[in-house]
């Protein structure tokens, strides 16, 4: 599909981009993985076009390495190593990827047999979807269509913000002990969170930190929208914990068009998610 529909020409596409989205399937194709279901946080392995790819990650202290030699001529996965470990089914989760380290694959010319006989995993649920959440430090901006409901309502497109220019924390209540081991933070590209904490609790008093950030600014994307810095999307994984309440505790942040706080309104949230693993 890649050799026949992708071309540097200017028919080079054969479809409507619609916003990147072909070319996001060959990246992602290109490297041996795609989300088939985005929402699912598991991505179908494929086959990789390239000997070897490196990515710097966002959140990582260390590149994600993807190594295939003789991708190119020998099109099949005979085998798959994570960090060593052998992979055994054709799915990657999204904290495989994020956390860097070496992606190895074998490649055979023929017809595999590994993984051939496996079914699709179970796709991952956000337990913070439509929970109940409260803004603190700051006012939720309803009149703006913009309430902290809109944070955890599984729509990125929506958001949530205060109306005052205080760096506003979010609290979710999961109503039950819940396991959680990993979380993400999808902030606006313009209005963005600097400093934070993830913090969970049982009791809504007491909270254990599991993840902090302390600079989570970065530049992906960021020249679309003509700034050099913008919000990122940040994942967080970290030992899992019974928890009934998980805070985004924010201590600063920033407007990626001047890279200091705006008065009149606070940063905004695109998505906070939370996972059992």
């Amino acid at each position: 599909m890649a050799d026949a529909n992708y071309h540097n020409t200017p028919d080079g596409l054969t479809g409507n981009e619609d916003a990147g989205q072909m070319s996001a399937w060959y990246l992602l194709s290109a490297m041996g993985f795609y989300p088939v279901n985005p929402a699912s946080g598991q991505y179908a392995v494929g086959s990789p076009f390239f000997d070897k790819v490196t990515l710097d990650l966002p959140g990582t202290h260390r590149p994600l390495v993807i190594s295939s030699p003789h991708a190119a001529s020998r099109p099949y996965v005979q085998a798959l190593r994570l960090n060593g470990k052998n992979i055994t089914k054709p799915f990657l989760s999204q904290a495989n990827l994020t956390g860097g380290g070496r992606l190895d694959f074998t490649m055979n010319a023929a017809p595999q047999a590994w993984s051939a006989s496996t079914t699709p995993p179970p796709s991952a649920s956000n337990v913070a979807r439509s929970k109940p959440v409260d803004m603190i430090n700051g006012t939720p901006a309803i009149d703006w269509g913009k309430p902290s409901e809109n944070g955890v309502d599984g729509d990125p497109s929506t958001q949530a913000q205060s109306t005052s220019g205080a760096p506003w924390s979010l609290r979710v209540d999961l109503g039950t002990a819940t396991t959680v081991g990993r979380v993400v933070v999808n902030p606006d590209w313009e209005n963005y969170p600097v400093n934070y904490a993830v913090k969970v609790s049982d009791d809504g008093s007491t909270w254990t930190t599991v993840a902090t950030e302390t600079a989570a600014g970065g530049t992906a994307t960021c020249s679309a929208y003509g700034v050099t810095t913008c919000g990122q999307l940040h994942t967080y994984n970290f030992t899992p914990t019974k928890a009934r309440y998980v805070l985004l505790s924010v201590d600063d942040w920033a407007s990626a068009k001047t890279g200091a706080p705006t008065s009149g309104y606070g940063w905004a949230l695109r998505e906070f998610e939370v996972y059992a693993d």
